[in-house]
């Protein structure tokens, strides 16, 4: 998964029209079972794991 890939690496995907944002916090960069998060309207809803390597 390409997205998931790129999370990894620091990028942020977002949305300015509908203030949508996920990334992945610079803490869990290189960490195995790492954190993205999710935010919308400026409400962080629940960070969500990544799926390890198989």
């Amino acid at each position: 998964m390409i997205a998931i890939a790129e999370l990894k690496t620091g990028v942020i995907f977002g949305d300015n029209n509908t203030c949508e944002y996920v990334y992945m916090p610079a803490s869990e960069i290189g960490v195995e079972n790492s954190l993205c998060v999710y935010e919308n309207n400026g409400q962080r809803s629940e960070d969500r794991r990544l799926p390890s390597r198989p």
